[in-house]
């Protein structure tokens, strides 16, 4: 019975494997017959049809190596994005830097700057009020000694003498337009 057995499966898988593609070939067979094709129409279509998908796999092979090509030059092109970001990204942190110590120089100088030019005004003050002090006490040295001299002339050369001026670093004495002094 083993043997029985074993020859019906044996049997119904053969007929499951060859009733199989018998059904679909006169399946086929009669949609052909149908459109009213001939078997050679119908052969020589399938051929053409055969090619064409050869033809179209071939092209989408030249897509697919094109495709990949693209993408490993974006790949790069990436690369050298990012490179040239990091670059970049360094030379606005060194240029920063830069400026950084360009305003804290720029600010030291002006800092200098200002304590010199206060010292300098402090010291223009203070000439200027000895300047005032020197001239007062000339003037005042110029009108005792243009009173003593112009004075002592009155007396002893002319009695019309009533002013005197500094005229080339001497005192002249005048009978008119000066400075007048009193005896």
């Amino acid at each position: 019975m083993t043997y029985g057995v074993a020859a019906l499966v044996i049997v119904i898988l053969a007929a499951i494997f060859l009733i199989g593609p018998a059904i679909t070939g006169f399946s086929t067979y009669q949609k052909v017959k149908g459109s009213g094709l001939s078997m050679d129409d119908f052969a020589s279509d399938l051929g053409k049809l055969r090619d064409q998908v050869t033809e179209k796999a071939a092209s989408l092979q030249k897509c697919d190596e094109f495709s990949n090509e693209l993408f490993t030059r974006m790949d790069n092109f990436d690369q050298q994005i990012s490179e040239c970001n990091a670059e970049l990204q360094s030379k606005i942190t060194e240029l920063t830097q830069e400026k950084e110590r360009s305003i804290t120089l720029q600010s030291e100088i002006t800092d200098s700057y200002e304590d010199q030019l206060r010292a300098l005004r402090e010291d223009n003050e203070d000439l200027t009020e000895e300047r005032n002090d020197i001239q007062e006490e000339y003037d005042a040295v110029v009108a005792d000694a243009g009173r003593r001299i112009c004075c002592t002339q009155k007396v002893l050369e002319n009695a019309d003498i009533k002013y005197y001026d500094v005229e080339d670093n001497k005192i002249v004495c005048k009978t008119s337009e000066g400075n007048e002094i009193s005896c």
